[in-house]
């Protein structure tokens, strides 16, 4: 048992230094004895102003950029260096003596373990309505549009689907047919559609790039994921045309399009060089004694040579770079010039944020982009500002009772006709960002929940901050909601907030922003399960939609909740509805809220639904007499053979077996769920020579057109008449697995054995 321990111990650390940096010993000069971010506990919001960090600061040239690089790898490897040094010389000998650190029982709980902390330690309107009498994304923000893989401005269809835009006439429901399809290199991501404008996302490997795009660049010299932008004009449905293709490196992030500029977030982490920063301490060790000279002697020389490899690196080895097609003409160079970089006074990890405006006013013309030396893991934008966040880059500080877990949070703000993002200020908060919903801006105010710790010792915070100087500064916030519990959802609107937690019960948070200096926890309701997504309903009422559970924990399946706040103060649960139940069931909303539809004018509500079948196997009744599979069970998967769909519905469910479709309802204040019908994709199977999507597809988006609803999966579009809830009208969709590589031939060798 001791020596497992021990192992798993070793293993954790090496997994840990593997990492550049990953390991960064703790300066005590920068860490408080009980980390608060809001001070004491009392009303004087003066206590609260404790983040005072400068913000990032703007290069002044290309050298700048280039001294700042070399600077960040360097103090990063020496941070790991010193820190794998200090580790050594515990590891060179008290590590196995078992009087020091282990007991009989294994860990001694009264030695002196820095690794790991005590117990007690560590720290609006409806988005799916439109008065053009369809529905649209269903977005975060009013006025802030999110790509999305289906589109429609209510007179055409547009959608992504095996690698293809497609265009479709929905008019009439019943002649649903397809305009055109243009193929898109790489794997499609989701688009924006602006008049007839429509730039769609795809992600390519460097092996998959064209000959004649970056043809003096080495494949192996670029980034791993290349972001392709590809501008087609739709003005001719019947005969799209790409007038511009932009490729770029770096990983997607996200996207916002606010009037006529487009905002896109490109995280893009260099190929940093392979340093080693642990050497073995038993190489430097006698007879159980530890040549602690030699050994730093070692690490410091061993420190030389990775400077010296870092003094070789230039700016074509880190900054991302773009190329362009538009007709005939090519382009290329850095995405974002040196002047337009920003650097922090201490590393934020080693990949670079750019955030790159486009006008679709002018979608061939290349504006000046702004770049963060910084990581970057997830953003949020309202119309005035655009938020990017990251999670500090000490793994350590998840264990660190002073250094518990932070993030940094940068600020731009988003001006009229404004070119670029103008970045204004940055600033640090207690823990993690669970999405976009965990955060949301009012006033110039940014609202955001966190979490930090592990396990039973989860904190969660709601931070409240605002610009000053270059700071984001913390100006009120609530620590310590629900000790032990995980944030599930969040959501911001107006001066009221939402949050659920999750351990075994479902806490239902309300929450009074309406003072940022002083917000305040006014209601909690706790109901079994858990929501995953917090929609707003109307004024009195919020709708959400998650996982089941009982008064131990939760079971699965797929829930609907409408919560009356009328009192918010006393927030009630009006109606519950159990749309599928077990761990066989799961819905796309649950965990994309652009899957989620809500559309207020109808009062309808479609919920995608997939049933595995699985949920009662290992019953009795599964098994015959000689414990072999009852092949007369009902619950089984329906034969290779395709079966054609009913046109007519019922209005129950499928009860028993697979299923995946979509459940519609009709919602309201008064009378809580009332139940449509249903519209069953079990049985498409996408265009013929399209690759396998398993064994049955999953409806991935759902769309309100008139007085009919389409319904998108990976296998076919549906027009269902929402009032007699009957087909008129299908079409099979071509079908790509999107992943780079699985399955090949090559990853295995003749033997099945990984290769």
């Amino acid at each position: 048992m001791r020596r497992l321990r021990l192992f798993l111990m070793i293993a954790m650390f090496a997994l840990c230094v593997s990492f550049l940096g990953a390991c960064e010993k703790p300066d005590a000069s920068d860490d408080d004895d009980d980390f608060s971010p809001y001070g004491d506990d009392d009303d004087d919001t003066d206590d609260h102003d404790v983040n005072t960090k400068e913000g990032l600061h703007r290069c002044q040239d290309c050298d700048d950029v280039l001294e700042w690089i070399q600077r960040t790898l360097t103090l990063q490897a020496q941070r790991a260096i010193d820190q794998n040094y200090e580790n050594s010389l515990d590891w060179g000998g008290d590590w196995w003596d078992d009087d020091v650190d282990w007991d009989d029982d294994g860990w001694d709980d009264d030695a002196d373990d820095d690794f790991f902390p005590d117990d007690d330690q560590a720290g609006d309107d409806d988005e799916n309505a439109d008065d053009d009498d369809h529905s649209d994304t269903n977005v975060q923000e009013d006025g802030v549009d999110e790509a999305d893989i289906v589109k429609t401005d209510g007179d055409l269809l547009y959608l992504l689907a095996g690698g293809n835009l497609m265009l479709f006439d929905p008019a009439p429901p019943v002649e649903t047919r397809e305009l055109s399809r243009l193929d898109i290199e790489g794997r499609t991501l989701e688009m924006f559609l602006y008049d007839d404008l429509v730039v769609v996302f795809s992600e390519l490997s460097p092996a998959e790039l064209p000959e004649d795009v970056w043809p003096a660049v080495e494949r192996d010299d670029l980034y791993w994921n290349i972001l392709l932008l590809t501008f087609v004009d739709t003005a001719n449905p019947g005969v799209p045309t790409v007038i511009r293709k932009l490729y770029t490196e770096g990983a997607y992030l996200q996207s916002r399009l606010i009037n006529n500029l487009m905002r896109l977030v490109l995280n893009t982490a260099p190929q940093v060089p392979n340093y080693n920063t642990w050497i073995d301490p038993w190489s430097y060790s006698q007879d159980g004694e530890l040549d602690e000279q030699a050994l730093r002697a070692a690490y410091d020389n061993l420190m030389n040579q990775i400077r010296t490899q870092v003094i070789s690196m230039t700016l074509d080895d880190w900054l991302p770079r773009y190329f362009e097609i538009i007709g005939a003409q090519t382009s290329s160079g850095f995405i974002s010039e040196c002047e337009d970089y920003f650097r922090p006074d201490d590393p934020m990890g080693h990949s670079v944020s750019t955030v790159m405006t486009i006008n679709l006013d002018a979608p061939t013309t290349k504006l000046p982009d702004i770049a963060l030396l910084a990581d970057g893991q997830l953003i949020y934008a309202s119309t005035q500002a655009l938020y990017i966040s990251n999670t500090a880059e000490s793994w350590q500080t998840w264990y660190d009772d002073d250094n518990i877990q932070k993030s940094w949070i940068h600020k731009f703000v988003l001006k009229d006709q404004q070119i670029q993002a103008e970045y204004i200020a940055s600033g640090e908060i207690a823990g993690f960002v669970l999405n976009q919903f965990s955060m949301s801006e009012k006033d110039g105010y940014l609202r955001v929940a966190s979490s930090t710790g592990w396990w039973s010792d989860l904190k969660n915070y709601i931070h409240v901050l605002i610009a000053v100087d270059g700071s984001l500064d913390i100006v009120g916030g609530i620590e310590g909601i629900a000790p032990g519990e995980e944030i599930k959802s969040a959501r911001f609107m107006g001066d009221k907030g939402y949050l659920v937690t999750f351990e075994q019960s479902d806490p239902l948070f309300t929450i009074d922003l309406s003072n940022p200096a002083d917000p305040r926890i006014i209601g909690e309701l706790e109901i079994p399960g858990f929501s995953t997504y917090i929609h707003a309903f109307d004024d009195n009422h919020i709708l959400t939609i998650g996982e089941d559970g009982d008064e131990w924990n939760s079971t699965g399946g797929v829930v609907l909740q409408l919560f009356d706040i009328s009192d918010f103060a006393d927030p009630v649960l009006a109606f519950r509805e159990v749309v599928a139940e077990g761990w066989d069931a799961t819905s796309e909303a649950m965990y994309d809220h652009k899957a989620f539809m809500f559309y207020s004018p109808m009062d309808l509500m479609a919920v995608p639904v997939r049933e595995w079948g699985w949920d009662d196997w290992g019953d009795d009744d599964d098994w015959d007499d000689d414990d072999v599979w009852n092949d007369d069970d009902d619950v089984s998967f329906d034969d290779d053979e395709p079966v054609d769909p009913p046109l007519f519905r019922d209005a129950a469910p499928p009860t028993d077996g697979a299923y995946s479709g979509v459940y519609l309802y009709d919602v309201t204040a008064d009378g809580g769920f009332d139940m449509l019908g249903y519209i069953d994709h079990s049985n498409y199977e996408a265009e013929p020579e399209s690759e396998s999507f398993g064994d049955m597809p999953t409806v991935r988006r759902c769309v309100v057109i008139g007085d009919y609803l389409y319904t998108i999966s990976d296998a076919a579009l549906v027009v269902t008449e929402i009032e007699s809830v009957t087909d008129l009208a299908s079409d099979d969709l071509p079908y790509e697995d999107g992943r780079q590589g699985w399955g090949d031939d090559d990853w295995w060798d003749d033997d099945d054995m990984w290769d």
